[in-house]
């Protein structure tokens, strides 16, 4: 699966991401911590979605503190 976000390409491939700044590459793995922000925060099958209704990637909101009185 592959995602253009912020000017960067994206690849998901078995259970990893890889980056790069041309879609020819060369590709780099990229922890799932250090994806942009859209990507971080949807699931893949969510973003199969997005793509698919060229609706733009955008965080999900953040969740209130549990813990917070």
């Amino acid at each position: 699966d592959l995602f253009f976000v912020q000017g960067s390409y994206y690849l998901a491939w078995h259970h990893t991401w890889y980056w790069a700044v041309s879609y020819n590459g060369p590709w780099r793995i990229v922890p799932g911590d250090r994806l942009p922000e859209p990507l971080r925060h949807h699931d893949l099958a969510t973003l199969r979605t997005l793509r698919a209704s060229d609706a733009p990637l955008t965080p999900l909101p953040a969740r209130p503190d549990e813990n917070a009185a």
